[in-house]
């Protein structure tokens, strides 16, 4: 006899129900929250003319930024 069968025959049978029914209860629940659609984050599109003036902002040259060539 395996550790399963013999655990089944000394616990009584409402408490192996009990067990069984929480399982698959929080089985389900999970299934059920991989199934649901994720939140999609919008976000905004890329703008060049903002990407320069950030960097111009942490000090970069704005003729370096726009030539590509950033020490």
């Amino acid at each position: 006899m395996n550790v399963k069968s013999v655990i089944k025959s000394v616990i009584p049978h409402g408490v192996v129900v009990a067990a069984a029914r929480r399982s698959q209860s929080h089985r389900r629940q999970r299934i059920a929250s991989l199934s649901q659609p994720t939140a999609v984050k919008t976000t905004e599109p890329y703008s060049y003319q903002a990407s320069i003036e950030f960097l111009c902002a942490r000090g970069l040259r704005r003729s370096d930024v726009i030539s590509g060539s950033i020490p």
